[in-house]
């Protein structure tokens, strides 16, 4: 099950749960690396084991971890779960890897009580998104940490203060329906004098970004947007701590806005109106560690995360990820 390339990522993996598991429930905690284990048929080369005793019951826990570039497929679950079938005493599987399991892996793991991690660096988040009108409100935390992985050489003096912290974002969000334009029939009736001017007045104008939906003067010089309307709007309900919103805005003077129609390419308007919801929620975000990556043990079964600073030499022993035909 061992390759000398996926060496280190065992150790970490070792490393891991030892500071999971290794709490003061377990005195008697033993983890170990790379070890071989007798079965009823045949010895088997284990990449992580671990053995305690909780309440006078013995338990024994085996480790499977791939550092692999290909999602684990159901071959490797079905091979694994062989291993475990084999051994005495009916020792509980983990499987561990960076890049996930493919859906029939996942399916064969929990149809036969197998424990699947992921353990990898935590993704960059991409910023986050603030809507036209939005805010946010946001407080600096701390975030939990399960502890700092070093290598044999690193003491936690050498590594310095791991720090997690993350922002807490309550974020306000403007929603806008049923928008719609007043013509002015006066003009209509002027520059349209053979039209139907109740049909001009429904015109249905092809939906565009608020801020390319231009307001002209007369001379067909731009004077504003319609985002410019529904900020002044949002702005007001900030202020007025109002959530819900039927407006109406008027515009003075009046001006002109193109309708994508041939037939009538432009209509004045006095007024616009919509309706407009503000609503709130919650967002938490864990931040970047200045000095570390941050590694995170993601148990699929329970959807638990555990999180864990890691320092450079740490990261640097990882090898690069091969695929599952050249072993890790």
């Amino acid at each position: 099950m061992s390759g000398k390339a996926g060496k280190p990522y065992e150790k970490l993996t070792q490393a891991i749960f030892q500071a999971i598991h290794g709490q003061k429930e377990f005195p008697n905690l033993v983890v170990k690396h790379d070890v071989t284990l007798q079965g009823k048929i045949r010895p088997h080369q284990i990449d992580v084991y671990w053995k305690f005793v909780f309440r006078g019951v013995p338990h024994e826990v085996i480790v499977q971890s791939k550092d692999w570039r290909k999602p684990v497929d159901q071959g490797q679950l079905i091979q694994f779960k062989g291993v475990l079938d084999d051994l005495p005493g009916q020792p509980k599987g983990i499987f561990v890897t960076r890049t996930g399991y493919q859906e029939g892996a996942k399916e064969f793991a929990l149809a036969h009580g197998i424990l699947l991690y992921e353990l990898k660096e935590a993704d960059d988040l991409p910023p986050l998104q603030i809507t036209m009108g939005g805010w946010a409100h946001l407080r600096v935390i701390g975030m939990p940490s399960n502890g700092l992985v070093l290598t044999s050489g690193e003491s936690k003096s050498d590594a310095g203060s791991a720090v997690a912290f993350g922002f807490d974002y309550d974020v306000f969000t403007p929603y806008y329906s049923g928008i719609k334009f007043t013509p002015l029939k006066d003009w209509l009736q002027g520059e349209y004098p053979t039209e139907d001017i109740d049909s001009i007045t429904k015109l249905t104008f092809p939906a565009v970004p608020p801020n390319e939906r231009l307001f002209f003067d007369a001379t067909g010089v731009v004077v504003g947007n319609l985002a410019s309307v529904l900020r002044e709007t949002v702005e007001g309900m900030k202020n007025d701590k109002v959530e819900k919103k039927e407006v109406t805005h008027t515009f003075e003077p009046a001006v002109f806005i193109q309708t994508g129609s041939s037939r009538f390419p432009r209509v004045k308007v006095n007024a616009v109106s919509l309706s407009v919801e503000i609503k709130q929620t919650h967002v938490l975000r864990r931040a970047k560690m200045s000095n570390f990556t941050q590694l995170v043990l993601h148990q699929l079964n329970s959807d638990e995360k555990w999180w864990f600073g890691a320092t450079p030499k740490v990261i640097s022993s990882l090898s690069t990820r091969k695929s599952k035909k050249r072993g890790k």
